[in-house]
């Protein structure tokens, strides 16, 4: 019991007593949605109010609330876990999360102060040029990262390593 008590303060660090009471009393209070209907659309819909009420309070963290919403799928009997994986596995997402990485990288290389610094001295300070660097910097990496989140994909949609 000690280690389980241990587990969810490690969970709910910093939390406070509200997300534990949380964790615990919002499934227990949904519970009639599936006990009362046993549609597989009351089944979604339990899933769906579960995992939304955690995203809103965050009362675990978002890629656990996302991995249990998948769990929940396939323990519910909604989907298969293939199934609901492959909803949450598409084109965009992979999309979005390399550009995601693209930009978290130049922000930690801080790669963006190098190419402002750049764009000043090169054009200069005055306030038309200032709009011009702006425009050219910020069409430059929108064009570059958008570019690069789509690279990585073949023909059939499937992801390919380059190289």
């Amino acid at each position: 019991m000690a280690n389980f008590l241990q587990c969810l303060k490690k969970v709910f660090r910093n939390a406070g007593i509200w997300k534990l009471i949380l964790f615990f009393s919002v499934p227990a209070l949904l519970s009639p949605i599936m006990i009362l209907s046993d549609s597989p659309s009351a089944k979604a819909g339990y899933v769906l109010l579960i995992v939304s009420t955690f995203l809103v309070f965050e009362i675990v963290p978002i890629p656990a609330t996302v991995l249990l919403a998948i769990f929940l799928m396939a323990v519910s009997g909604v989907q298969s876990t293939v199934e609901t994986g492959k909803s949450f596995a598409t084109e965009t997402f992979f999309l979005f999360t390399s550009v995601l990485i693209l930009a978290i990288s130049i922000e930690e290389t801080m790669l963006h102060n190098r190419l402002a610094l750049l764009t000043l001295r090169v054009i200069g300070v005055s306030p038309s040029r200032l709009i011009l660097g702006f425009l050219l910097i910020s069409g430059l990496l929108s064009m570059w990262m958008s570019n690069a989140g789509t690279c990585c994909w073949d023909d059939g949609g499937r992801a390919k390593i380059p190289g």
